[in-house]
């Protein structure tokens, strides 16, 4: 059998997600698979097929969406030891992404044609168990990015059921439709009638359910709060000799002019709001260090003006060698206690995988721990660094901390440039996860991106006040929340966990065969 349908299914499912908005195609993206795993022998040979499909899939599906990992490290570095280097990491990370993708085929194939599971639940447990076990690979080599729950993050409403059973419980229902499709495709016209109901049932009803909790889910004004797009250095994030003096040219205008529907530019409105939030690292430096006196002096002006506390990233020093990616709040009368420690780094921009900690910066960041809130007001801020917003388990520790709005702030300049044909998927796909960490804790999320997209997103995971890329804005929205945790914040990713326990026993069932078979082919058992 050929490779074509498994490479069909990688090609699929790198367009069920932004810049590409398909409400149909997440649905049988993973079908073409189905069918070919059905068809492929149940012994060994099978086996090895499946692995070899396993990698094909998995290098389309991640050599599509991760095809701007090179060019936005080699702008880093734009030398032949730049690029060379950016080339290989992609390579790396492909590969790596792939042999997962491989060995969750491997299992899929275990469960359907060695033990005779249904398709459907085969599918549905092996790659929900693919997802977990990306999500949760030891210190930086973890990378969520883009499960398939968040591919209809365009249509809110309709991945509701995320507030019950988190992105892997998405995926998860999305795999078994899929799943379902092939069978019906396997059985053929005469035989596939009943499927196809179930096809549509399955479909159907948790869609259904997730608008009708749109329409009737209660929520609450908490806050007014403004974000800042000062569109500056786009490099600041990656360069070694980034000056840590404040760009206060940065710093937006206050003028009653400015707010909702002004134009007069790059304006912020004095006393409109209950916080601004400006992006990650805005000042380059260490803000509680005596060398950043006159920049904290220039903020604190500018947050008396505006009449609102600041929420912005800057450089956070522990006792570590390593400083820290941090968030920290400034009050009119000065900087509070609140610093938040980025806790998931950014592979090889942030923390060189499989790389000792050294003695500076170029190292990297030190991981940050624990979950700090920032309160104004009664109200309750938890801070989402950069891609920290794919980590469902890091946005579901804020919301249970008692964060009522989550905050992300970030930088993704060095993701594109200005020129719209410089620019990459990667700046739609991040933000895409904020509206999967919105419905799961049904929780108001703002954002606030260097050179944007800035935004907000409701509860429902409804997105507004969207601002333009690579350019200045100022932005201004009505945070909404909702009273109490979600079943999801509650009781966490059941359905990832449980589908990488089911994988697992597949593993070990696996092996237990073969190691029986090859026991039954020497009769004398091993020799010593």
């Amino acid at each position: 059998m050929t490779l074509r349908l498994p490479a069909l299914s990688g090609l699929l499912l790198a367009l069920c997600f932004p810049p590409f908005h398909t409400l149909v195609l997440p649905f049988f993206a993973l079908a073409p698979l189905g069918v070919w795993v059905s068809r492929l022998p149940s012994g060994s040979d099978g086996m090895a097929r499946a692995f070899r499909g396993g990698a094909v899939l998995g290098a389309v599906q991640m050599g599509l969406l991760f095809y701007w990992v090179p060019l936005a490290l080699a702008a880093a570095d734009p030398g032949v030891t730049g690029v060379l280097f950016a080339v290989g990491a992609y390579a790396v990370i492909v590969a790596g992404l792939a042999a997962l993708t491989s060995v969750s085929v491997g299992l899929l194939h275990q469960g359907h044609r060695g033990l005779g599971a249904p398709l459907w639940l085969s599918l549905a447990v092996t790659w929900t168990a693919l997802e977990w076990g990306r999500a949760h690979l030891p210190g930086s080599l973890a990378l969520p990015w883009l499960g398939l729950g968040t591919s209809l993050t365009a249509f809110p409403e309709a991945v509701g059921m995320a507030e019950l059973v988190g992105e892997r419980g998405v995926t998860f229902w999305l795999a078994a439709v899929s799943g379902l499709v092939a069978e019906a495709w396997v059985r053929g016209r005469v035989h596939a009638r009943g499927v196809v109901a179930a096809v549509v049932v399955l479909a159907a009803v948790p869609v259904a359910w997730g608008y009708w909790r749109a329409e009737t889910l209660t929520t609450r004004v908490v806050a007014e709060v403004t974000v800042v797009q000062p569109n500056h250095d786009a490099l600041a994030k990656v360069r070694d000799d980034a000056s840590p003096e404040l760009d206060t040219d940065a710093l937006p205008e206050v003028s009653e002019g400015g707010g909702v529907g002004a134009s007069d530019g790059y304006v912020l409105a004095p006393g409109a709001s209950d916080l601004v939030v400006l992006p990650e690292f805005f000042y380059r430096g260490n803000p509680r260090s005596p060398d950043a006196a006159a920049a904290l002096e220039a903020l604190i002006d500018f947050s008396r003006d505006a009449g609102a506390p600041l929420l912005f990233g800057a450089l956070g020093v522990g006792d570590g060698p390593l400083p820290f990616n941090s968030a920290f709040l400034l009050e009119p009368e000065g900087l509070s206690d609140f610093r938040y420690d980025k806790r998931r780094l950014v592979p090889v921009v942030e923390r060189p995988p499989f790389a000792l900690p050294g003695e500076g910066p170029a190292d990297g960041y030190a991981v940050g721990e624990g979950w700090p809130l920032a309160e104004i007001d009664g109200v309750r801020y938890g801070v989402l660094v950069c891609y920290e917003s794919s980590y469902p388990g890091e946005a579901r520790a804020l919301r249970g901390a008692g964060a009522d709005v989550l905050v992300n702030i970030t930088n993704d300049a060095w993701l594109g440039r200005s020129h719209p044909l410089l620019r990459t998927a990667a700046l739609w796909q991040h933000p895409a996860h904020l509206v999967m960490r919105a419905v799961e804790g049904r929780i108001g999320v703002v954002r606030s991106a260097n050179t944007g997209i800035s935004l907000f997103v409701d509860p429902v995971g409804r997105v507004h006040g969207e601002t333009g890329l690579f350019t200045r804005a100022v932005a201004q929205g009505r945070v909404r929340t909702t009273d109490g945790p979600t079943l999801y914040v509650r009781t966490g990713d059941i359905v990832g966990s449980a589908s990488a326990a089911g994988a697992l026993a597949l593993l070990l069932l696996g092996l237990g065969t073969r190691l029986k078979r090859a026991s039954s082919l020497d009769p004398e058992g091993p020799h010593v």
